[in-house]
């Protein structure tokens, strides 16, 4: 994004980014962008990588 169309990507871009690989099952992929951008401290992030732990049972 920084890159190609000059944003910098802000908590609500990785929340949406998380919450949609965590719906289709990709649950260590969403993991890997929270990890990866040391978005730690953000609740949305931590609740849509809990719900989706919960919805397929890891």
């Amino acid at each position: 994004m920084i890159n190609k169309h000059n944003i910098i990507p802000r908590a609500e871009h990785y929340s949406c980014t998380v919450d949609l690989f965590v719906r289709v099952g990709q649950l260590e992929e969403a993991y890997n962008i929270i990890s990866r951008n040391n978005i730690t401290q953000n609740s949305s992030l931590r609740g849509a990588i809990l719900g989706g732990c919960f919805s397929y049972g890891n």
